[in-house]
C-alpha cells in the first residue's frame, strides 16, 4: 500500500489503478489469511505454512534469475551494452 501511495504522489499511477490494486491486495490478503488459518486448524502444524512461504519465495527468486538471464542474453546477442547504469531517472527535479 505504501508503494501505491508513493507512485500516486509522484503521479506515476492513476487513482483508478491505485484503487484496483489496493482492492486486489486487500482481497488477496484476506483470502490468504483464511486459507492459512484453515490449514493450521486442520493439520495443527504451522510448519506447512512456513514450507509454503519458502516455496513461494523460492519460485519467485528462480523466476527473477531466469527472466534476468534471458534479458541479459538477448541484450548481449543484440550487441547492446549489458551493464550500463542509467542515472537519468534518479535526478531530483526540485
Amino acid at each position: 500500500m505504501s508503494t501505491l501511495i508513493q507512485y500516486l504522489s509522484l503521479e506515476r499511477i492513476g487513482i483508478k489503478s491505485v484503487a484496483f490494486f489496493a482492492g486486489v491486495g486487500f482481497i488477496s490478503g484476506q483470502l490468504g489469511q483464511r486459507v492459512v488459518d484453515r490449514v493450521i486448524k486442520r493439520t495443527g502444524r504451522p510448519s506447512y505454512v512456513i514450507f509454503l512461504l519458502a516455496s513461494v519465495i523460492g519460485v519467485a527468486t528462480l523466476s527473477m534469475v531466469v527472466y534476468g538471464s534471458i534479458i541479459i542474453a538477448n541484450d548481449y546477442k543484440d550487441g547492446e551494452k549489458i551493464f550500463e547504469f542509467d542515472t537519468d531517472s534518479l535526478i531530483c527535479n526540485e
